[in-house]
């Protein structure tokens, strides 16, 4: 069944208002989460380890992904690949958002059996307005806040994935660029493979075979953001995902390579707008389906 754990969230520009962090962690679909943001003015940036849709109900945020700006507005649905850094610009009006985030394996795997043939699903544009798409995604959010039936939660996901395939995959993906962005990828390579550890920037010009300050230019413009503004959205991703799996915050800031419990409550408010506690308070259904599947294995 769907689990729906509510957290109060810190505000961070607000004083001291709060929040509530609703996450629903389905037991039939593993490799799926929703998060539901009502009348939210929270401001904040994430590192996207998902494929992540967001159903937009009520907005006029201004958002950055992988170096471009776009503006939200009802009735549009955002479509993010993983591997790219999220974040609000401009938030004039509360929003009410609902995001799918689905694991990489689960929607590639979906994509295929649907015949999308390529080694990645790479999305048109971020922004699609597709009325039939936005009305499967909010007939989904909304049997997820009552007591629907298992079937209906897969039929609708099953749906709902059917269409984002359909009409938001690029059946000729972009082509690559060519030594630019190889470099960056190699440089992007170290800093996943080292990211709790310190790295120099020599060390990443090393790896990716250009000059520092090259670098420095062309992994902005490809990513969005400098390098260890990058490396720090790692530590808090690999963050969110031991404090789901029950760890205690001060171990997740040995491991993730916070100098200890108060730097990672710091970034963690700074970059999400709420603590690792109120998070892993508001992800315990996440918890439970985590050791259901060790369990399962």
């Amino acid at each position: 069944m769907w689990r729906e754990e509510r957290a109060a969230a810190e505000h961070p520009r607000d004083g001291g208002h709060s929040e509530e962090l609703p996450v629903l962690a389905p037991a039939e679909l593993p490799d799926v989460r929703a998060v539901l943001f009502k009348n939210s003015t929270r401001v904040y940036s994430h590192y996207n380890e998902a494929y992540s849709i967001a159903t937009i109900f009520r907005s006029a945020s201004e958002v950055y992904f992988r170096g471009n700006t776009y503006a939200g507005a009802p009735q549009l649905v955002a479509m993010m690949e993983p591997d790219g850094v999220f974040r609000h610009v401009r938030i004039p009006i509360a929003e009410t958002v609902g995001k799918l985030h689905i694991a990489p394996v689960a929607f590639e795997g979906a994509a295929r059996e649907l015949d999308f043939r390529g080694s990645r699903p790479q999305f048109k544009t971020m922004l699609v307005a597709c009325p039939p798409l936005f009305c499967c995604l909010a007939r989904l959010h909304e049997c997820l806040e009552r007591d629907s039936t298992v079937l209906e939660r897969q039929s609708r996901f099953a749906e709902c994935v059917r269409l984002i395939v359909e009409h938001g995959v690029d059946r000729a993906p972009r082509a690559r660029r060519g030594p630019e962005r190889s470099a960056v990828r190699r440089a992007r390579e170290l800093l996943h493979a080292r990211f709790s550890e310190r790295v120099t920037l020599d060390e990443l010009s090393n790896a990716a075979g250009i000059s520092i300050y090259h670098l420095s230019r062309v992994f902005v413009h490809d990513v969005g953001i400098p390098p260890h503004t990058y490396q720090n959205h790692l530590r808090l991703a690999k963050a969110r995902e031991l404090l789901v799996q029950g760890v205690a915050a001060g171990a997740v800031a040995a491991e993730v390579g916070f100098s200890d419990q108060s730097h990672l409550t710091r970034q963690f408010r700074r970059t999400l707008g709420f603590t690792p506690g109120a998070y892993a308070h508001g992800t315990r259904g996440l918890r439970d389906v985590f050791e259901a599947n060790a369990v399962a294995r």
